[in-house]
């Protein structure tokens, strides 16, 4: 399964209602992701898809979207730190 960036407790509530409800509180920290990285952190954050077949289907390498994700969940977790204000005030 995904790894949630810190503060967030995996797999509580399915995919889609974990989108729904954290959707608007990440939605300016995944604006601060290059595409790429954002991309896999959707895919396996939301929808918890597997690194084999994201890989697959961008060509790139399971290691390599691993990175992409550990450095994308970072930045979240970084990003959600500096504005806690923003976000607590949005839930």
């Amino acid at each position: 399964p995904a790894l949630a960036p810190e503060g967030f407790r995996q797999n509580a509530a399915p995919p889609s209602v974990r989108a729904e409800r954290v959707g608007e509180p990440l939605a300016p920290a995944l604006d601060t992701l290059p595409p790429q990285q954002r991309l896999v952190f959707e895919e396996r954050y939301y929808h918890e898809t597997p690194y084999a077949e994201l890989a697959e289907r961008l060509g790139r390498t399971p290691g390599g979207l691993k990175a992409n994700y550990h450095h994308a969940a970072r930045k979240v977790t970084d990003y959600l730190r500096a504005h806690a204000d923003l976000v607590t005030s949005a839930t």
